[in-house]
C-alpha cells in the first residue's frame, strides 16, 4: 500500500466488519527513538487463537469475496523492512489491537498519507460508530472523536453531509501539518 493511511483505512474496515462500535486509533512518532508506531484498538467480536495464528498469513482471509487476505501481511512487512515491528492481540468477545512500529526516518517508511480522509471513510460506513484519533510528534499532539464532533454538530446525521465530512478532513490534515512543521 503506498501510504499508512491505506494500512489504516483497511484495520479500520475489518474492525467495522467485526461489528466494532469504538475504536481507538493512535499515531505517535517518536523523533528521537527514530519510531512511529501506529496502533489501532477496536471492542468488535475479537479472534480466537486458531484464528489469531492465521490472520497475517496472506493466503488466509475471512472474507468470501476473495480468496486472500494481503492486508495485515502488508503491514507488517511493511513495518518489518524499515526495522520495526508488528503486533497483533485479540479475545473472542473483547476486540482487537493491531500495533505496527516503523523506522521514522527509513527510506522504505510509507508516508503518513490522508488520515483526515480516512477517518471520514471510516465515519460514513456506520452511523453508530465511536471513533477516535490521536496523533503526536514528541510532545505535541491532537485528538478527535466522533464525541467531540457530536458535541458541535449537535446532529449525528451530519457526519454524513458531504460539507461536514470534506471540513472534518481538513481539520484533521491541518492539525497533522501543524504538528509536523517545526
Amino acid at each position: 500500500m503506498r501510504d499508512l493511511s491505506l494500512h489504516l483505512l483497511d484495520i479500520l474496515q475489518n474492525a467495522i466488519k467485526a461489528q466494532a462500535t469504538s475504536i481507538w486509533v493512535l499515531i505517535e512518532e517518536f523523533p528521537e527513538a527514530d519510531r512511529l508506531t501506529l496502533t489501532v484498538k477496536d471492542n468488535g467480536i475479537g479472534m480466537s487463537k486458531a484464528i489469531l495464528q492465521q490472520v497475517q498469513d496472506p493466503f488466509f482471509t475471512t472474507r468470501t469475496e476473495r480468496k486472500v487476505g494481503l492486508g495485515l501481511s502488508l503491514l507488517k512487512a511493511n513495518a518489518l523492512q524499515t526495522g520495526g515491528g508488528f503486533a497483533i492481540a485479540s479475545q473472542p468477545g473483547k476486540g482487537t489491537e493491531v500495533t505496527a512500529t516503523f523506522g521514522l526516518s527509513h527510506i522504505d517508511r510509507p508516508p503518513l498519507g490522508n488520515l483526515g480522509l480516512t477517518f471520514t471513510t471510516a465515519l460514513g460506513s456506520r452511523e453508530s460508530l465511536s471513533l477516535t484519533l490521536t496523533y503526536s510528534k514528541g510532545r505535541a499532539h491532537f485528538s478527535l472523536s466522533t464525541g467531540d464532533l457530536l458535541e458541535i454538530l449537535e446532529d449525528r446525521e451530519a457526519f454524513h453531509s458531504k460539507k461536514v465530512l470534506d471540513w472534518i478532513e481538513a481539520y484533521i490534515q491541518d492539525a497533522v501539518k501543524a504538528i509536523q512543521t517545526p
